[in-house]
């Protein structure tokens, strides 16, 4: 398990823009709350969910061939 999340942030990290990469290591990989990310990157709530959504979609369609 541990070995493949390594994997999905390497490949987040190739095929996803740095906007995108530091919201949803944020939200998985810390477990910050969706205010709190807000708070850090000084944008509004949802910005950061939209930002989540989309880093999600991006990395579904890039992840699913694999």
């Amino acid at each position: 398990m541990k070995e493949e999340l390594e994997q999905i942030k390497e490949l987040a990290q190739k095929v996803l823009p740095p906007k995108y990469q530091d919201t949803l290591f944020l939200r998985e990989w810390h477990d910050f709350s969706y205010t709190e990310i807000a708070e850090i990157q000084k944008i509004p709530l949802g910005t950061v969910m939209s930002r989540l959504h989309r880093g999600r979609k991006l990395m579904q369609e890039k992840y699913r061939p694999f």
